[in-house]
C-alpha cells in the first residue's frame, strides 16, 4: 500500500514552500537543507507507491 493522496500533497505542499524559501535566499545553507530534507520525503512517499499497469 502505498501513500494516501494527503501525505502526497503535503509533502508536496512542504516542498513548495522550502523551493520557494530556497529561491529567496539562494545562498543559505539552512534553505537549501530543507529543500534537499522535503524533496528525500517526497521521493521516499513516491518510491512506496504502487506502479501503474501500462497497457
Amino acid at each position: 500500500m502505498g501513500p494516501t493522496p494527503e501525505q502526497l500533497e503535503a509533502a508536496e505542499g512542504q516542498l513548495l514552500n522550502t523551493f520557494f524559501g530556497l529561491a529567496g535566499e539562494p545562498d543559505s545553507d539552512a534553505a537549501a537543507a530543507a529543500a534537499d530534507r522535503a524533496l528525500a520525503e517526497l521521493d521516499a512517499l513516491l518510491a512506496t507507491a504502487p506502479e501503474e499497469a501500462s497497457v
